[in-house]
């Protein structure tokens, strides 16, 4: 009785405490951007051209960029080449979100992915199916440094694993991926992870209803993400419509390996003259494709982890 009960006890100091941590220095009143990422991202902010420079013709650009029915159908080829041909990968994701009107600080996060396989592809490979397994393990920021996460789809009955560094890091806490404390400091779940993940929610915004017709495209090659050369696609609506969260979105993909390493998305400025305000940035890092993970990648009593 004595045991369960320090236990019960240090769980609640480890949760108390890292709710704490996490939100030490969660959101920040200003949204000036970080500068990690100004060095290995070529371009941060929107292009200024034809859909967002109000002194350019959009005929002159019209004849030349894809429509938005080639960009659904280029998005589909991504994903049917990802499913096919990606089994999992390693990167370093750094992140930055907009949550409750604030943005939050950047965050670094050293990621193993290892993508579905459906019954479909399982019976064509004579393995069995896979659910979506990820692990990640922050170095940044500074408060959320060592905390590492595992989620895999069809195990643990879908609850993640999850465990604070230094001091907090006393025991093991399995969580809902969608439960407030899962979701403290982050905008989307663990589910929502992967950049299969962000292909399948860059289809779900264009089918979700809502009037695209007006949406300008505008594409910029050349451009760069870490040390990989990518052609950034860039959609704009002009203008703020029900169902619409976003006002400009960046795609950069890989010209070689036809992959997004960089989303980011923002909003209409609060004011007319001011800067489009960034709502989220994912980019993908050192991205390694196929690198042979096992089961054991995605299990917390792994030697390599500092799981207790």
């Amino acid at each position: 009785m004595r045991a369960s009960f320090l236990l019960l006890s240090a769980l609640l100091i480890t949760l108390t405490f890292a709710a704490a941590l996490s939100t030490r220095f969660p959101l920040l009143n200003k949204d000036s951007p970080t500068s990690s990422l100004d060095s290995l991202v070529s371009l941060r902010a929107p292009v200024v051209g034809a859909a967002t420079d109000p002194n350019k013709s959009l005929n002159e650009s019209a004849n030349t960029e894809p429509t938005m029915s080639e960009l659904v159908e280029l998005a589909k080829q991504l994903l049917a080449h990802m499913r096919r041909d990606v089994r999992d990968y390693t990167a370093t994701l750094v992140k930055r979100e907009r949550i409750s009107g604030k943005l939050a600080p950047e965050a670094r996060i050293e990621i193993k992915i290892r993508n579905p396989r459906s019954a479909r592809d399982a019976a064509e490979s004579d393995k069995p199916p896979l659910g979506l397994a990820a692990y990640l393990r922050f170095t940044e920021p500074a408060a959320m440094r060592g905390r590492e996460v595992i989620w895999v789809e069809d195990k643990n009955d879908g609850q993640l694993i999850a465990h604070e560094s230094g001091f907090l890091n006393l025991l093991r806490v399995e969580l809902d991926p969608q439960s407030t404390l899962a979701m403290m400091g982050n905008k989307y779940p663990i589910t929502e992870i992967g950049l299969m993940r962000l292909l399948e929610q860059m289809l779900e915004k264009i089918d979700r209803g809502v009037d695209l017709s007006s949406c300008l495209i505008e594409t910029r090659d050349g451009q760069r993400v870490g040390d990989r050369e990518c052609r950034l696609i860039q959609i704009t609506q002009p203008r703020s419509v029900p169902g619409a969260d976003f006002y400009i979105a960046q795609f950069f993909l890989d010209s070689e390996r036809q992959l997004p390493l960089r989303y980011a998305a923002f909003l209409w400025p609060e004011k007319e003259g001011d800067p489009p305000l960034l709502e989220e940035e994912y980019t993908y890092l050192d991205l390694k494709l196929n690198v042979g993970l096992s089961d054991s990648d995605f299990d917390p009593n792994n030697a390599n982890y500092d799981y207790p």
